[in-house]
């Protein structure tokens, strides 16, 4: 657990290039405030997972291109705030899973479901440029509100923007995926919908 750092408060601090063989390959169980984390891994492939973080809580941090064999390429059950996950993959959730994120960017993050993010709520988020096979932008069981998605893709797939996730507030443009190019099998309020794809 924690291939960079275990139980630390980080300020302004750069975790590149570790590996845990459970879970936080840059961090866990940790505060991080105005820290990149990037290039970092957890191995463990059936569970755990955080290649960046894992049960922690980060403001103002980048995460970037971390991996994570299971779930959360960015980070697995954290807390961010004014985040930037950025090119991070996993199995699920490329960007994360299990997660809290308000005011995040979500960009070029990939996984075989939920690009984005998998299982996470998302409050004043941009989800923009994810791709996964089920669920682009953001999937299963997934609340977001007052956010946008857009540009996320599930090629061959389900739900460009969304797959499986609650929506209030919302703007899904220009995503794409083989059905329900912005939202399949969603629940959206006060939602806008525009030039999305399905082929």
């Amino acid at each position: 657990w924690g291939g960079g750092v275990y139980q630390g408060t980080l300020n302004n601090c750069v975790l590149n290039g570790n590996t845990a063989s459970d879970s936080g390959g840059g961090a866990a169980d940790s505060i991080l405030i105005n820290c990149t984390l990037s290039g970092n891994q957890s191995l463990l492939p059936n569970g755990g997972g955080g290649g960046g973080a894992y049960g922690s809580t980060l403001y103002g941090c980048v995460l970037s291109n971390n991996i994570s064999a299971h779930s959360g390429g960015g980070a697995f059950i954290s807390t961010l705030y004014n985040c930037v996950l950025a090119a991070n993959s996993a199995a699920g959730g490329g960007g994360a899973c299990f997660a809290t994120l308000s005011n995040c960017t979500l960009t070029a993050n990939s996984a075989y479901g939920g690009g984005g993010v998998q299982a996470c709520s998302l409050d004043h988020c941009l989800v923009s440029g994810n791709s996964a096979s089920m669920g682009g932008g953001v999937a299963y069981n997934s609340t977001v509100l007052n956010s946008t998605l857009s540009g996320n893709s599930a090629a061959d797939g389900l739900g460009g923007g969304a797959y499986s996730a609650t929506l209030s507030n919302c703007t899904l443009s220009a995503n794409s995926a083989g059905v329900g190019g912005g939202a399949n099998s969603c629940n959206l309020t006060n939602c806008t919908l525009a030039a999305n794809t399905a082929s």
